[in-house]
């Protein structure tokens, strides 16, 4: 692929040798003819921009020096040609935008998707967590209540037993006090707060 500054070297040089073949009267004006028309036509739509060019070339001659009729009509060619490449180009580009648009909304649409995914995992998390900080709770109040019943029947159980003494014993219940139940037995608590009957 050529550089601009080659690109108008070699251009030069070609328009050089190509007015000379005007002002020589040995070349007939078919002949330069072909030559301009096979380099407006360039080759294949898959060259390295060769044929692109080739075709910029003629379609910058100058019609004033390159006045035959039928130079003229292949110049005009060229320039035809140059335009259709120009439009083709501008709509290649174009749809390469609109494609770039379509991915990057599609990229977008993910992005958003994703995000909300995540944060509808996040809502449930959340609403797990509550769950399993209000079923913790639910617990705790049910042992509270478990425990408040277990004292509350210790406390009735004391109040419906009469004092009866003290207990006298070599053990670690040595001066506790003891109760006579309804049915007459007569019992001291435990430091786990059971009932211990005396034998």
């Amino acid at each position: 692929m050529l550089n601009g500054t080659e690109y108008n070297r070699k251009a030069d040089h070609m328009e050089t040798a190509l007015r000379g073949m005007v002002e020589d009267g040995r070349y007939q004006e078919k002949t330069l003819a072909h030559i301009l028309l096979t380099m407006a036509q360039g080759t294949s739509d898959a060259d390295d921009g060769c044929g692109k060019a080739q075709r910029a070339f003629v379609a910058d001659l100058d019609q004033r020096t390159f006045h035959e009729p039928e130079l003229k009509k292949i110049i005009g060619l060229a320039r035809d040609v140059q335009k259709a490449d120009e439009r083709a180009t501008k709509q290649r580009e174009a749809e390469q935008r609109k494609e770039e648009m379509r991915l990057e909304g599609i990229r977008q649409i993910d992005q958003r998707l994703e995000e909300k995914r995540r944060e509808e995992q996040r809502c449930e998390n959340q609403r797990r967590d509550e769950l399993r900080r209000e079923e913790q709770r639910r617990e705790e109040r049910e042992e509270q209540r478990r425990t408040q019943r277990l004292v509350e029947e210790r406390e009735q159980q004391q109040a419906r037993s009469h004092h009866y003494g003290f207990h006298e014993s070599g053990g670690s219940a040595n001066g506790r006090e003891l109760f006579q139940g309804p049915r007459g037995g007569v019992y001291h608590m435990s430091s786990g707060g059971n009932r211990v009957y005396q034998k």
